[in-house]
């Protein structure tokens, strides 16, 4: 989970945030960080279909490998999480082991 102040670990995600074999996350605005973020939740809601990096058109990927969605908030710049030189390292944080 990602939120404005950093990521969250949890492991066994509860049954209660399962759906089957799908973790059911909400997405919100984290007002302490300006950003984006996830959070568990009980609520059913919708599947999304999942792509990887490699399914997105070539012009997708250069823009968010790019600036422009890249944030500065209060003199610090956070990058978009999705770019090529970032995602690894938040991925490797992320990991419960």
């Amino acid at each position: 989970m990602s939120a404005g102040v950093g990521h969250g670990k949890q492991t066994p995600v509860l049954l209660k945030y399962m759906d089957g074999t799908s973790v059911k996350l909400e997405s919100h605005y984290s007002v302490l960080g300006n950003k984006a973020a996830l959070d568990l939740t009980k609520d059913s809601g919708d599947f999304q279909d999942l792509i990887t990096w490699g399914q997105l058109p070539v012009p997708a990927r250069d823009a968010l490998n790019g600036d422009a969605f890249d944030v500065t908030y209060f003199f610090n710049k956070f990058e978009m999480p999705l770019k090529d030189s970032v995602f690894m390292n938040i991925l490797n944080k992320a990991y419960p082991w």
